[in-house]
């Protein structure tokens, strides 16, 4: 998986620095839900467990998100987020949202259920691939 972080100098989708926000902006597309997650039987039971791209992506997105000083926040957050795609139909922003929810897990809050408000945009033909996140405290 290619990765690169993009430069401060890029137009965030809030410029305020409040208390309890996280941010990047990084080159690297979110494997949509249908990717991130496989299912096996075992025992007679369906397991479901994270595939090898969605544990990649989710690996990727962790040292990227301590790079840029993510802090685990307790409270209720939102999430905004930006999918970039150098073409119109790559990825479907609903698709890869869940995988991008899944992987900030531990690392912008401890349960996606502290997530309570989601603003998400899908910016085609935008002249190159990724993702820009956002979660600050409510």
């Amino acid at each position: 998986m290619k990765i690169k972080q993009t430069g401060s100098n890029s137009t965030r989708l809030n410029p305020s620095k409040s208390r309890g926000l996280n941010y990047l902006k990084a080159e690297i597309i979110p494997p949509s839900v249908n990717s991130y997650w496989r299912s096996a039987f075992k025992g007679g039971k369906i397991m479901h467990y994270v595939s090898k791209e969605g544990k990649a992506f989710k690996s990727a997105l962790s040292l990227i998100a301590r790079a840029n000083k993510f802090k685990l926040l307790q409270g209720d957050v939102v999430l905004r987020y930006r999918l970039y795609c150098k073409k119109q139909g790559r990825k479907d922003l609903d698709n890869t949202l869940k995988a991008v929810q899944d992987a900030l897990e531990g690392i912008a809050y401890e349960n996606d259920k502290q997530i309570k408000r989601i603003e998400a945009e899908k910016i085609s033909f935008a002249g190159w691939d990724g993702i820009e996140i956002e979660v600050k405290e409510m």
